[in-house]
């Protein structure tokens, strides 16, 4: 049965969500960008004991605006 653990992002967590979008999407992401975001941004990580299983994160839009993204 899942242990599904959510908890804020941290920047270690970056290279788990660069794999976990690329497998899921084909697409990928710059790992430094995304510790930028997991650093300095509200995040939010999902894992089932080690492994990644969701993520959400936000990016800035303009100086004063950031949007949720997954």
């Amino acid at each position: 049965q899942p242990q599904i653990e959510v908890r804020p992002g941290r920047p270690e967590d970056a290279a788990d969500v660069v794999a976990l979008y690329f497998r899921e999407s084909g697409r990928s992401l710059a790992v430094e960008r995304v510790v930028g975001y997991l650093a300095d941004l509200p995040s939010a990580v999902a894992r089932d004991g080690a492994a990644l299983v969701g993520f959400a994160f936000c990016v800035p839009c303009s100086k004063d605006i950031v949007e949720l993204g997954n």
